[in-house]
C-alpha cells in the first residue's frame, strides 16, 4: 500500500514554483481521480476526505472512507466558495478547484472557466493507473480493464500497456515484457537515464532472472517512484502500486521514453 500522502505542495512542486501550470497539473494527479458522489466507499474518497480535512471543511473523526453527509457538506461548503453553482460531488472541475486551494491560490469564482491542463501523453498514462491502486489484477481482468487470461502474478506488462493504450500513447496490447520492449523500441522509444526520465515512461527490468515492467509516476531529481502491477502483498495476484526501489535500486533496469 502507498504511504499515506500529505496534501500540501512538496519538494516536486517548489522546484516547479515558476512554472504555475506545471506545478498545478502535478497537484492535479496527486488528487484522487474523480468522479466521487454521496454513497461512494473506498480509499480514493477517504483520500478525498483527508484534503478537506487539511482544509478544515470536514472534521477528522469523519474520515471514514464513506462518502456521507458531513463529506458533501464540506465539499459543497468549499465549492461555494470558489464560485461554483452545482456542489454536489466531486468532479474535474471540484478536482481543479482542490488543486488551487492547496496550490495556495485564493478562492475565485471564474476558476472552473480556467480548468488546468495536464500535459498530454506522459501524465495522463499515470493518472489513468492511478485510478486503479490497490486493485489486483484478478480484479481488473474481470472488469476488463487489463487483457483477461494472463497468468495474475505475471501481469505487470498486460498492465502497462493497458494504461498506455487507454492514454492514446500506444495502438497495441502485449503481455510479455521482452515483446512491449520490443515493440516501443519500435515505435521510437528511446532508452534514457534515471535523471533524463518522466511521468508516463516505461521502467524496465529484463534479465534471465527478472522480467518486470512499470511505469514512471514521479522523478525527484533522479529518484524515482513507479506505478504498476508488483507482488506485493500476495505473490498469486498482482496489486497496483506505488515502487520506489526497483528503478532505484535494481542497476540492470533501463527507462525507455516515447519520441517527441
Amino acid at each position: 500500500m502507498a504511504a499515506e500522502k500529505t496534501y500540501k505542495i512538496g519538494e516536486q512542486i517548489k522546484a516547479l514554483k515558476t512554472d504555475v501550470k506545471h506545478s498545478l497539473a502535478i497537484v492535479v494527479l496527486e488528487l484522487p481521480a474523480p468522479p466521487l458522489k454521496p454513497g461512494d466507499k473506498g480509499p480514493k474518497v477517504l483520500e478525498l476526505q483527508k484534503i478537506l480535512v487539511q482544509l478544515e471543511r470536514l472534521s477528522a473523526s469523519h474520515e471514514s472512507s464513506n462518502f456521507d453527509a458531513s463529506t458533501a457538506k464540506g465539499l459543497g461548503a468549499f465549492l461555494h466558495d470558489w464560485g461554483f453553482k452545482t456542489t454536489e460531488g466531486y468532479d474535474a472541475n471540484a478536482r481543479n478547484a482542490l488543486a488551487h486551494a492547496l496550490a495556495g491560490a485564493k478562492p475565485k469564482s471564474n476558476v472552473h472557466e480556467t480548468p488546468i491542463v495536464v500535459p498530454p501523453n506522459g501524465p495522463k498514462v499515470v493518472a489513468i493507473a492511478e485510478q486503479y491502486l490497490n486493485k489486483y489484477e484478478s480484479e481488473l481482468e474481470k472488469e476488463g480493464v487489463t487483457q483477461k487470461g494472463v497468468d495474475t502474478s505475471e501481469s505487470c506488462a498486460n498492465f502497462v500497456s493497458a494504461m498506455l493504450k487507454k492514454a492514446k500513447v500506444i495502438d497495441f496490447h502485449v503481455d510479455l515484457v521482452s515483446d512491449l520492449n520490443k515493440r516501443l523500441r519500435a515505435k521510437g522509444w528511446k532508452q534514457v537515464s534515471k535523471a533524463q526520465s518522466k511521468p508516463g515512461d516505461v521502467w524496465i527490468c529484463e534479465t534471465k532472472a527478472e522480467s518486470h515492467t512499470e511505469l514512471v509516476a514521479r522523478n525527484n531529481k533522479g529518484d524515482i517512484t513507479l506505478i504498476g502491477s508488483n507482488n506485493h502483498p500476495h505473490r498469486n495476484d498482482q496489486q497496483i502500486n506505488y515502487d520506489h526501489y526497483s528503478a532505484n535500486e535494481i542497476t540492470t533496469s533501463f527507462i525507455l521514453q516515447p519520441p517527441k
